[in-house]
């Protein structure tokens, strides 16, 4: 496994930062109490859950100048 060279300024990246959103929107669901889950639907669920994985991965996948611009003035 190699990093890539800017790893210290990735959380400038907005995947990280939809990642992290994921995680405590995850963390607040399991948080929860069971009554207020089981009234939930299956499919919303899924549907959060698959919203999350594709903001991360379009974040991921989309250019970012402007974070650019910003790790390269940190250098």
């Amino acid at each position: 496994m190699r990093l890539i060279k800017e790893w210290r300024q990735a959380w400038r990246y907005t995947s990280i930062w939809a990642s992290g959103a994921g995680i405590g929107v995850l963390t607040a669901w399991n948080m929860m109490p069971i009554a207020v889950r089981d009234r939930v639907p299956d499919w919303i669920e899924a549907l959060v859950g698959g919203v999350l994985f594709g903001l991360v991965f379009l974040a991921r996948v989309v250019a970012q100048p402007k974070t650019t611009e910003k790790i390269n003035a940190a250098k």
